[in-house]
């Protein structure tokens, strides 16, 4: 769904329904291109990607209990994820700031590359993630019905858009209910 910031599979009531053709109505051309879908919904997800070491100013609700997978690094080979658990109506956004707030704890194994600081003096979880590492959202795998969800990640330094061991990329999908292209989120390994 679009400007929640957690994608998950779409599910059309009548209310839903309504909703989105009343806004479709409203713009100048309903059968807007597939190409116009896909580019406003980068722009969107990459302008107001929140840098994780900055407190979000956009929350993100969960809707439905389930695992946030947490990279420990860019290099996804270098070190394992962290698995942090939550609940229905828990802020996705803040759940992600604090973890990566957080300082690495002496008995724990840090990555190779901060890309922050060198010196590596009480190094935070986020310095590990690129020279600057953005949240632009999140992805909820709602097929398998765990609730696994994986953070989306943009670096504008690096022009990488990036998920735990994979990339991802905006494309649209034409919805026969609504008759209308609908943007989703493509994941391929790296």
């Amino acid at each position: 769904m679009r400007h929640s910031g957690c994608v998950t599979r779409r599910t059309w009531t009548d209310e839903v329904l309504a909703t989105f053709n009343a806004k479709r109505a409203q713009q100048a051309d309903p059968k807007v291109s597939k190409e116009a879908i896909i580019d406003s919904e980068w722009r969107q997800l990459t302008l107001q990607a929140c840098p994780v070491e900055k407190y979000p100013l956009k929350q993100v609700i969960a809707p439905n209990s389930g695992i946030l997978i947490c990279p420990q690094s860019l290099d996804r080979r270098e070190s394992p994820v962290k698995k942090i658990p939550f609940q229905h109506g828990q802020d996705l956004s803040s759940l992600a700031y604090h973890h990566y707030a957080e300082r690495f704890s002496p008995s724990e194994k840090t990555p190779a590359k901060n890309y922050v600081s060198a010196d590596g003096i009480a190094p935070r979880r986020y310095e590990y993630l690129g020279p600057q590492p953005c949240i632009a959202g999140f992805h909820m795998d709602s097929s398998e019905g765990t609730g696994v969800t994986q953070i989306l990640w943009w670096d504008a330094v690096l022009q990488l858009a990036w998920s735990n061991d994979e990339t991802w990329s905006i494309d649209a999908e034409f919805d026969e209910t609504v008759q209308s292209w609908l943007p989703v989120i493509q994941r391929k390994s790296k």
